[in-house]
């Protein structure tokens, strides 16, 4: 709850900011789901099997007009990003969440007038907020009852995320205002994972595992978004 308070307060600290800018920006809300996913590497290199979790995404969007076909947008978005990394012969299934606060830049070129298809592309950045990793130990094979362990990842992650996000959509028309359905996709380019110390708690039993920092972490997703902006 607190990191959302945080992204509440950048983006409406950005809204107000811009909105006293200039009168010709564009600005809106928009919000859907993040279909998430992360590479994973081992310490030898070698791609491990992970599996999408579904996480959603909202924020603020403002817009500046360079012409009729062509703008820069810059967002405000809190998204939930992570993924499932599958179980292998040392590991059972470990699923990794983060929410994170994450400001692309894009380049848009549009086309129509009312009906305004269009494509984007730029760079984002990213700070995770909080991170957290669960997984199911235990059963026969461990000789004890299965019981669920969590654990903070803040110490084992960069804090800073750079990625690429390529987008396309599709706006329409209402009155002074523009409603617009697109899906994009976003790839992470920084390695998070820093290795150290991982802690593991269930109630009050825990166990650490030491994470190689030759281990590779990146981000990935596929966002389907709907939103409205006003005026254009």
């Amino acid at each position: 709850m607190k990191s959302l308070n945080y992204f509440l307060i950048v983006l409406t600290l950005l809204s107000l900011s811009l909105s006293a800018a200039a009168q010709n920006f564009y600005y809106g809300l928009e919000g859907g789901v993040n279909f998430a996913n992360v590479n994973l590497e081992s310490a030898n290199g070698t791609d491990q099997l992970t599996s999408p979790q579904t996480g959603f995404v909202f924020g603020g969007v403002f817009g500046y007009p360079i012409s009729h076909s062509f703008s820069l947008e810059l967002e405000a978005l809190y998204i939930q990003k992570g993924g499932m990394q599958m179980a292998n012969s040392q590991n059972p299934n470990i699923e990794i969440r983060m929410s994170v606060l994450e400001v692309p830049l894009f380049a848009k070129v549009s086309f129509g007038n009312t009906i305004r298809p269009y494509i984007k592309a730029g760079p984002a950045i990213g700070i995770i907020l909080n991170s957290d990793a669960e997984t199911e130990y235990g059963g026969a094979v461990a000789g004890q009852s299965l019981q669920t362990y969590k654990a903070d990842m803040q110490n084992v992650l960069k804090r800073i995320d750079f990625g690429l996000s390529f987008g396309t959509g599709i706006s329409f028309a209402v009155g002074n205002t523009y409603l617009f359905i697109e899906s994009r996709y976003t790839l992470g380019l920084t390695d998070l994972y820093k290795g150290g110390e991982l802690q593991w708690i269930s109630g009050d039993e825990s166990f650490t595992v030491e994470g190689n920092p030759s281990a590779a972490m990146y981000n990935k997703g596929i966002q389907v978004i709907i939103g409205i902006t006003l005026p254009q």
